[in-house]
């Protein structure tokens, strides 16, 4: 597979938003069927199960406010089984990077 790594702000004026998501039920099967449907949204750039507070954490691109009403509304809150969604809003992208470091 090749992957080409391009400057986001050079290809769009998109924002990214980072989105902490908790579940009614951590059920294996819930938990199953929001990764499969967390995987179709062309929004979400990444998506993380994580331990602690939170059930996952998504990274997200849209265009502008707007757009990203539309998604959480439309389409990640729309989803069975959402308790809580937490947004953070990237107002400066300090580092990223896409070296694995290998220790």
């Amino acid at each position: 597979k090749y992957v080409a790594v391009v400057n986001r702000k050079a290809i769009s004026s998109s924002m990214v938003v980072f989105c902490s998501v908790s579940l009614e039920s951590q059920k294996l099967e819930e938990i199953q069927q929001f990764s499969e449907a967390v995987a179709g949204i062309p929004e979400v750039m990444e998506c993380y199960l994580m331990g602690g507070v939170n059930d996952f954490l998504l990274k997200v691109s849209v265009s502008d406010l707007d757009a990203y009403h539309q998604f959480s509304s439309g389409k990640l809150a729309a989803l069975p089984n959402v308790r809580q969604i937490q947004s953070s809003f990237v107002l400066n992208e300090v580092k990223h990077s896409t070296v694995f470091p290998v220790v």
